[in-house]
């Protein structure tokens, strides 16, 4: 599974993207984008109707809550055998046996798990979140072993993989938390790639890696007096 939140949420099964038709609720992909942010998380059944369904009776909740894991499985379910549809037009064409368009059809994942009160993504799958892979970087940027080359290459990496704020749009708690903890360790990966530029008066990059900063923080002055510094 492939999720991608700045600028925008787009969920991809396999290569397919899941469509917002497959989506009975807003609250489920939300939820569904909770859980792939904190996939590694074993996260209480508690904590997620408080999060999503706090508005609603204890009753109500209940019901919603089981509905948007039905939600979230069919959903997912839709991109898997899309997938799987492809694999088995390419395979009659490579092979006529009954028996290898059967092993196809047959496959149907289980992403999500939910038993005894917690919630969590299984295990045994790929994920890859632009979230979680932003803060990698960040953490490799910000680490004192690293150096000039590598700071240079993975905060240029960090900045072309933040295309724009987390989850715009969406204004639940959780998600107005992280929008403004990742724009501020965006702030400080351009912050740290400046610095390092400096040192080779790459005025080019300069210019362009300041005006990304300011597109993010309009009153940094660093960055307008690097620019006008590089114009000098």
């Amino acid at each position: 599974i492939y999720l991608s939140t700045f600028g925008g949420a787009e969920i991809l099964v396999r290569g397919n993207t899941v469509t917002e038709d497959k989506w009975v609720r807003k609250k489920s992909k939300l939820l569904l984008i909770y859980l792939l942010v904190n996939h590694v998380t074993r996260i209480q059944k508690d904590k997620v109707l408080g999060l999503f369904f706090n508005e609603l009776s204890a009753e109500s909740a209940e019901n919603v809550f089981h509905q948007a894991i039905t939600n979230i499985r069919n959903a997912l379910k839709s991109g898997a055998e899309l997938r799987i549809s492809e694999k088995k037009e390419t395979a009659s064409k490579i092979s006529r046996t009954k028996k290898k368009t059967d092993e196809i059809i047959e496959f149907s994942p289980s992403y999500i798990m939910y038993e005894d009160k917690i919630l969590q993504m299984a295990k045994e799958y790929n994920y890859k979140i632009d979230v979680i892979e932003f803060n990698k970087m960040v953490n490799v940027v910000k680490s004192s072993e690293s150096d000039d080359i590598l700071i240079v290459k993975t905060a240029k990496e960090a900045i072309a993989l933040y295309k724009g704020e987390f989850l715009p749009g969406y204004y639940d708690e959780w998600i107005e938390e992280m929008r403004t903890s990742l724009q501020f360790k965006y702030i400080e990966l351009c912050e740290c790639l400046l610095n390092v530029l400096k040192k080779g008066e790459n005025y080019d990059e300069i210019v362009l890696y300041a005006e990304k900063l300011l597109a993010a923080d309009k009153l940094h002055e660093d960055a307008y007096v690097l620019i006008i510094d590089a114009f000098s």
